[in-house]
């Protein structure tokens, strides 16, 4: 169980350029938010035997409201900037974890379901050309399988297979964007995987170091194909990623050369917007627009972390 005490501040200040009918006009808008709520967990688990266990868990979160965090056009007329309101969820997990006798075997899975009242989305006004924080309810339902191996004590295969079908279930009055009841919920995947193989192998010692281990991983990700903005304009595609890191560790220190998108893949992360034309008689290119943010590229580094 946890209480929390949230205090929010917005500030906003609009000046009209040079070239603008109001030119000089300067417009604020100043709102503060507070909020208290109470969260937490109830778990029952059960063992089957030595081996197997059951459990099943409901949890209950909140997400206080607030402004959406690039201003929208109300301060350019000096009104107040609307805001969202707080989001409630409800989730149940039934699951259950194996572990064999010699421990080198561990299987765990789970179904959930989870219902959100007043989720914030963030959608696009096509009137006004601004991006904006609206709530709408939402519902997830899935499932997640998580398996480890070690068929010798040097390697650890581990792999994850997620199902999630995230929906929204009402769309909020006189909301500035296309959605549906049904429509999926952005930046959501049906289906994720995980795949990765550690190798730890002891060193003698060298320089000085005492007991070093050389300690390597590679993790391949696979995120399927989503829905990239709110009212289902355009998907994001499915994308894979490749991580791997390599280094020396000891007791105390651990020093790697890392590497992130090794096969420098192009894939969007996050959510979109989908921007309607405008008339090229209006300045526009007629042609609608398609937004999303765009992950970095192959990365390579160098890395030293050291335990106090």
């Amino acid at each position: 169980m946890r209480h929390t005490w949230d205090d929010k501040s917005y500030d906003a200040l609009w000046i009209a350029a040079d070239n603008h009918p109001l030119a000089g006009t300067m417009n604020t808008d100043k709102q503060t938010l507070s909020d208290n709520y109470a969260t937490g967990r109830v778990a029952l688990s059960y063992a089957l035997s030595d081996r197997t266990t059951v459990y099943s868990v409901y949890a209950r979160g909140y997400k206080s409201g607030g402004w959406f965090d690039y201003v929208g056009t109300n301060v350019s007329r000096g009104l107040a900037e609307p805001t969202y309101k707080a989001a409630k969820t409800d989730s149940v997990e039934l699951g259950f974890k194996f572990a064999d006798a010699q421990g080198r075997l561990r299987v765990s899975g789970a179904a959930f379901f989870s219902e959100t009242a007043d989720d914030h989305l963030v959608g696009f006004d096509a009137v006004n050309f601004v991006a904006t924080t609206e709530n709408f309810d939402t519902q997830s339902v899935g499932a997640e399988l998580q398996i480890t191996w070690s068929p010798m004590r040097e390697f650890l295969l581990s792999g994850g297979l997620a199902y999630t079908d995230a929906t929204i279930t009402r769309i909020p009055d006189a909301s500035s964007t296309d959605a549906q009841d049904g429509d999926a919920v952005p930046a959501s995947p049906l289906w994720s995987t995980t795949l990765s193989m550690t190798h730890e192998q002891t060193l003698p010692s060298f320089w000085g170091i005492t007991n070093p281990a050389l300690l390597s991983t590679v993790t391949h990700r696979y995120v399927g194909e989503r829905t990239a903005d709110v009212g289902e304009h355009f998907d994001l595609p499915a994308y894979h990623k490749l991580d791997a890191r390599i280094g020396i560790s000891t007791h105390s220190t651990d020093v790697y050369l890392w590497g992130d998108n090794l096969l420098d893949e192009i894939y969007d992360v996050g959510s979109g917007f989908y921007v309607p034309a405008i008339p090229a008689d209006f300045g526009g290119t007629g042609q609608d627009a398609k937004m999303s943010t765009p992950a970095r590229g192959r990365a390579l580094g160098i890395g030293v972390k050291h335990h106090f």
